[in-house]
């Protein structure tokens, strides 16, 4: 290796279309971000859902308990009969809105992911801020 060069790689510089490229001459490194920074922000995200969508989970819990709360998610409805069944809910609605994201980052749809988080951390946000709000009536 020469001091001050990155590395020297004939066969790579001549397969390159990098420009000024040529054999013999160093290959710039990698320019972009540090790996692991964009897992680190999704693992942030994902425990910020999780956060919300228990604090939804436990607000609607305790007013279920409550005399004259009325669930405003239709699809939650049928399932405000006891504890363990709300529970299992909210547990299966988490599981949806971080498999969906999952599946459509998979398949390179990243604009549609985005918007599914967005949606997901909306609907459990609005969900913990008027469960919560109802408690206090």
């Amino acid at each position: 290796m020469v001091p001050g060069k990155v590395g020297i790689r004939p066969q790579a510089a001549r397969d390159s279309t990098l420009p000024g490229v040529t054999t013999g001459e160093a290959v710039p490194p990698q320019l972009g971000r540090a790996r692991g920074s964009g897992m680190k922000k999704r693992l942030l995200a994902v425990a910020l859902h999780m956060a919300l969508v228990g604090a939804d989970a436990n607000f609607t819990n305790y007013n279920l308990h409550g005399t004259g709360f009325r669930e405003h998610d239709p699809i939650a409805r049928p399932f405000l009969k006891n504890t363990p069944a709300l529970m299992a809910y909210f547990s299966a609605s988490a599981g949806l809105q971080l498999y969906l994201p999952h599946v459509l980052r998979k398949h390179h749809h990243h604009k549609l992911a985005a918007i599914a988080d967005a949606s997901g951390y909306a609907a459990s946000g609005y969900g913990a801020v008027t469960s919560m709000l109802w408690g206090r009536k």
